[in-house]
């Protein structure tokens, strides 16, 4: 990624809160619930991180995001459990780049277990949109499921995002011509990359 695209992204990641939902992210908020352990499904590019990180950002929460490879890293439950501390909602990301074999899965629900989850915190899981696998559903069957669809991406939303891009962006920038549906490809990457490419420095 060139330097633009880093600049962005730290800019959409770091401080969410300033930059404004479309209305196909805000379906999603819509269904978020700090207080109820939640499982979040949609597509690959649906949007959810940028959604998530914006409504807590709102709502004031202090929440820790942990992609799911670093549950599967050398982290000790102590090491975690100082990580945790103080956070209202604990957000495990990126499960479509892991392994889904039971192993891995078991080794991320014993953390999720202990020392992730308390009455005063929420876990929120986010998968892509089919992830399956018949063990780990038994186990956090309990968790709200919130879905996310890409098809309810349209020219409104690309709009949206590409302006959000600009008042990002640290430079004068020109919006990309999208020859494709973004909800048929991978939605929000797709524009983002195409902005980028776009705009090379």
């Amino acid at each position: 990624m060139n330097k633009l695209g880093n600049r962005l992204l730290e800019a959409l990641w770091s401080s969410p809160e300033e930059y404004s939902l479309t209305s196909h992210q805000k379906l999603l908020t819509e269904e978020l619930d700090q207080d109820h352990d939640l499982r979040i499904y949609g597509g690959i590019g649906a949007g959810k991180t940028f959604a998530i990180r914006h409504f807590l950002r709102e709502e004031g929460s202090e929440f820790l995001y942990l992609p799911a490879s670093q549950l599967l890293d050398s982290t000790s439950s102590s090491e975690l459990e100082d990580k945790v501390d103080g956070s209202e909602v604990v957000v495990i990301d990126n499960f479509d780049v892991i392994p889904k074999e039971r192993t891995y899965l078991e080794q991320i629900h014993e953390y999720i277990e202990h020392p992730l989850s308390s009455y005063e915190r929420s876990v929120w899981l986010v998968f892509p949109e089919y992830y399956t696998n018949e063990w780990f559903e038994t186990v956090i069957r309990g968790m709200r499921i919130v879905n996310t669809q890409l098809n309810k991406m349209d020219t409104f939303t690309v709009d949206h995002l590409l302006s959000n891009l600009k008042d990002a962006s640290p430079m004068d920038t020109v919006s990309p011509e999208i020859n494709t549906d973004p909800a048929e490809t991978f939605g929000y990457h797709t524009v983002v990359n195409s902005f980028i490419k776009a705009n090379k420095e």
